[in-house]
């Protein structure tokens, strides 16, 4: 690609010798660099510091940045010191190793079940061509039992080979499983054919057949596929292993609607940031690898976009943080709101560091009870109807969103509960506060103590619907995450690009939520911003 010197104001790029590059394979000489979309930078490999020194220049930054090995970079304008841009980094990697570890867990013990009854089954006492399928089944006997036909004669696919091992060894305890993955893409005529040469083994080779379907139901599937002899022979059982949607939820409750906020678990995720998850996850044929990749996504964006992110381990210790706290728009409105409430404190959050620091702590401890009273919550909604019809993160993105407490699944699950049978509505009713937590360290959920003890004196189950309408008559399930003072910091919102004094960011095709946009750039806005500039300033 062809070098090209932009003809502007920032006279300093070219003695970085920084080649700014257009992704078109071929060049005119009348392209105009005004009309192009985006430009690559390459810094000279021979100067460490070019990179640096261009962003400077470009984001209009006048402070050195520290030459750190950390991936994050100084922030606060260059101003934040060494030791917490590392402290920061340091952050992000202990939360996301916790986190990490939590999703491998669940992973790895998701279909514990399956494979203890894949066990059992093989231990009950009870390609394209046939000649290649019936050759690679040998082939793989052999390798596996380190085996060698002493029969010369006999043609490499002749399953007597395993007959005759079985009868020297004398094992007949041991079973051979011969798994058949993909079996839907495999040739049904041919599959008939493996079926009855295998048939005619019966009683000679232990065989057990696993064979991996994906279909609604497995008994159509046979009924279609399998011949009718071969379906009167064959004694079959069905697994069931989680699937990836059911598996994903897993992973987002344990993830995210935990009652507690621990220092390796420290944050929400607030509402915007709910529904990308949820409707990313759904929307990329329900991934568990897209999904995990998500995840660290949002934690990546909110350790390295914010320099107050730190705060979550540590009250905030210098003038330049607690500044920093006074600038975020939920200060700006609670010290609104207090203006207006005639509260004399204002005075004292706006001139006096000790007073934000006061506010901070709170705010800390505010955000504990939000988290433990909402968890709680969602667990009492959840065990509502006996089928279960919504997961809970999907009642965690309606409850903080505030479409669920005056939702109609919220209506008719209380409203229905007076309908279900006698010995149905009082197994609802014992499990309604099955997972909740009525105390988290010093914290304690007064709301939920009062329903516990008030279904505890119920006369007659047909009362409890007035029950769980006075649980949720509390003011801070009816609190909007964003009223919180503080809740900046600590939720997470998929990162915010932002304007600044009018003026575009330069290396952001999109300036909407990062989360959302970030695989999928939107140029079509970027390119109507361009326009309208350009229109403007002629």
């Amino acid at each position: 690609m062809a070098k090209r010197k932009r003809d502007d104001d920032y006279d300093s790029l070219n003695s970085t010798e920084v080649e700014l590059d257009t992704p078109e394979p071929q060049q005119s000489d009348n392209n105009n660099d005004d009309l192009k979309t985006h430009y690559y930078l390459q810094p000279n490999t021979t100067d460490t510091s070019s990179f640096q020194q261009v962003f400077r220049n470009l984001a209009d930054q006048s402070t050195e940045f520290p030459v750190d090995t950390t991936p994050f970079m100084s922030l606060f304008d260059g101003s934040e010191l060494p030791e917490n841009v590392n402290f920061r980094f340091k952050l992000y990697n202990q939360v996301w190793s916790h986190q990490l570890s939590k999703i491998q867990c669940i992973l790895n013990n998701a279909n514990d079940d399956l494979f203890q009854d894949l066990v059992k089954f093989i231990n009950q006492q009870s390609l394209q061509r046939l000649s290649v399928i019936l050759r690679e089944v040998v082939k793989q006997f052999n390798e596996s039992c380190g085996t060698k036909s002493s029969n010369s004669s006999r043609i490499n696919y002749d399953l007597d080979n395993i007959v005759d091992w079985f009868d020297e060894m004398k094992l007949r305890k041991t079973k051979v499983v011969l798994v058949l993955e993909d079996t839907n893409l495999i040739n049904n005529q041919l599959l008939n054919q493996l079926l009855k040469v295998l048939q005619s083994y019966v009683g000679r080779i232990p065989f057990k057949i696993l064979m991996a379907l994906s279909c609604d139901t497995v008994s159509s599937w046979i009924n279609v596929n399998i011949a009718n002899d071969l379906r009167m022979s064959i004694e079959g059982y069905k697994f069931k292993s989680n699937d990836n949607k059911s598996l994903g939820y897993i992973i987002l409750n344990n993830l995210f609607l935990t009652p507690e906020l621990t220092e390796d678990n420290p944050l929400l995720i607030n509402n915007t940031l709910s529904t990308i998850i949820l409707n990313r996850f759904e929307n990329s044929n329900n991934s568990i690898d897209a999904l995990i990749s998500e995840i660290k996504l949002c934690y990546m964006i909110y350790f390295y976009q914010s320099p107050l992110s730190i705060l979550i381990a540590q009250d905030p210790s210098s003038k330049l943080y607690i500044d920093g706290l006074r600038k975020l728009s939920s200060f700006k409105k609670y010290i609104e709101l207090r203006i207006h409430q005639g509260d004399a404190r204002v005075k004292d959050l706006l001139t006096q560091d000790e007073a934000v620091i006061k506010l901070f702590q709170q705010a800390r401890r505010d955000f504990a009870k939000f988290k433990l009273v909402i968890m709680n919550a969602i667990n009492i909604i959840y065990q509502l109807h006996p089928n279960k019809p919504k997961q809970k993160f999907e009642l965690y993105k309606l409850l903080i969103n505030h479409k669920l407490l005056n939702s109609k699944y919220l209506y008719h699950s209380v409203k229905d509960m007076a309908k279900l049978p006698e010995d149905v509505l009082g197994r609802v009713i014992f499990g309604l506060t099955e997972n909740c937590k009525e105390v988290v360290g010093d914290l304690k959920d007064d709301h939920l103590i009062k329903f516990i003890q008030s279904l505890a004196d119920l006369n007659d189950l047909k009362e409890v619907g007035a029950k769980i309408e006075s649980y949720f008559d509390n003011s801070i399930l009816t609190t909007p995450l964003e009223y919180m003072v503080f809740h900046e910091i600590f939720s997470m919102n998929g990162g915010i690009i932002k304007e600044r004094h009018s003026r575009p960011p330069l290396f952001e095709e999109n300036y909407e939520n990062l989360m959302i946009n970030l695989l999928r750039p939107n140029l079509r806005a970027t390119l109507e911003q361009g326009l309208d500039i350009q229109s403007h300033s002629k």
